[in-house]
């Protein structure tokens, strides 16, 4: 007979596991270092705003907070896809 307390123990257990690799994915991610770079434009487009740059100065509308929404979407699917694939062919090798 299983003690009444084993159950509990067992969901503590495996959400503190479920927590500790969470928190060890996140970190994983928040180690690399942010890079900034300092790209000095060419003279005759000095005075022109890039496309990234004007990004900030335009109205955030429906439509292209769907296609943000949208996109970020797609990239995080791929590169999910791309580190479980990695991580197979890792697994393919050491065996």
């Amino acid at each position: 007979m299983r003690c009444k307390y084993s159950t509990v123990l067992t969901r503590i257990t495996f959400l503190a596991l479920l927590l500790l690799i969470g928190g060890l994915i996140d970190l994983s991610a928040q180690s690399i270092p942010a890079l900034s770079f300092e790209i000095k434009k060419p003279q005759k487009l000095e005075n022109k705003k890039l496309g990234s740059e004007r990004g900030a100065d335009k109205k955030f509308t429906a439509t292209r907070r769907f296609f943000k929404k949208t996109n970020t979407k797609i990239n995080r699917h791929f590169n999910s896809k791309e580190k479980q694939n990695e991580i197979i062919a890792r697994a393919k090798e050491s065996q």
